[in-house]
């Protein structure tokens, strides 16, 4: 599923990284291409090289640096773009890892647990061993069928949990 979602972003990132690049391009088109134009422009109106047109000429050029601020504006916005495509996938990532992080701790945690109820059982399986070593004369017969069940239920205990961390 992680890698889906990466791929998923990564083609997303492609397609509005060439869109970014086309505007880039047409406005720096523009940019080269407006003395040209401009000229082309006057000339059609019937124009003549004279001063005014010399003057209009020099003044469009306070066009070509709002077309540059444009530009200026069109970079900022692709970068914070970018910028919330990173941290986009960088969420994803922190997810994921927590997500295996977390896993891996409850997997530790019933795996300490089960390791804690062996010992118990061992405990309980040596405690019946040494009542049953001194017999009936301290009265242990009590205690030693006590021991017995606490194994019983540990064992029982530790089966069910270890098919549930199986599944």
């Amino acid at each position: 599923m992680y890698i889906f979602i990466g791929e998923t972003l990564m083609n997303e990132s492609r397609l509005t990284t060439r869109f970014w690049l086309t505007a880039l391009s047409a406005t720096l088109g523009l940019c080269v291409l407006y003395p040209y134009l401009l000229d082309k422009g006057l000339d059609a109106a019937g124009l003549m090289w004279r001063i005014d047109r010399r003057a209009q000429f020099g003044e469009s050029f306070g066009a070509l640096t709002s077309i540059l601020s444009g530009l200026a504006c069109i970079l900022i916005t692709w970068a914070l773009y970018l910028q919330r495509q990173e941290l986009r996938a960088q969420q994803m990532h922190l997810k994921y890892a927590n997500q295996v992080l977390e896993e891996q701790v409850n997997a530790d945690r019933d795996q300490s647990y089960l390791q804690g109820l062996a010992a118990l059982s061992r405990f309980h399986q040596k405690r019946a061993e040494m009542l049953e070593r001194k017999g009936d004369s301290h009265g242990s017969e009590r205690e030693w069928d006590e021991a017995m069940r606490h194994k019983h239920l540990l064992a029982e205990k530790i089966e069910k949990l270890s098919m549930k961390h199986r599944l």
